[in-house]
């Protein structure tokens, strides 16, 4: 079965937003066709579109993955009301996030998946984290 090489943000901004970026990375290794390779470093920033809330921990993984890419998002949304994330309004507080930033080669636009993410490239703190895998978003954009 073919591997793809996958970047994953994860963040959280309610209650022990260390303890959910974990719990989130355990069920994802757990996952069957899902192996992660590298971590970024843990950031602690603020948040950028709605101010109005606590800041984020976020984190960056690269995983190797044989699942399609939208499998992928099924799986990680799943993951994410497994761990308690309740519906919100866009851009506003959660238990826990996780985004596909890239999925190696594959490009979509879709009304459920967006590849690579429209956000490389726009956040400072994906940037940040990116580097510390020694990689860009430019990068990702042009796999």
């Amino acid at each position: 079965m073919q591997k793809h090489q996958v970047f994953i943000s994860l963040g959280s901004n309610q209650g022990d937003r260390q303890a959910h970026i974990e719990q989130a990375k355990k069920k994802i290794q757990q996952t069957e066709g899902l192996e992660i390779k590298e971590k970024s470093k843990h950031l602690d920033n603020p948040p950028l579109l709605y101010t109005k809330q606590a800041n984020f921990l976020n984190q960056i993984i690269k995983i190797q993955c044989s699942l399609s890419a939208h499998a992928l998002l099924k799986r990680l949304k799943a993951i994410e009301t497994e761990l308690g994330r309740k519906n919100s309004f866009r851009y506003g507080p959660r238990k826990i996030d996780l985004d596909i930033l890239s999925y190696e080669n594959f490009h979509c636009q879709d009304e459920e998946l967006c590849l690579p993410h429209p956000a490389l490239g726009t956040r400072p703190y994906l940037e940040t984290l990116l580097r510390d895998l020694n990689t860009s978003s430019k990068t990702l954009k042009m796999f």
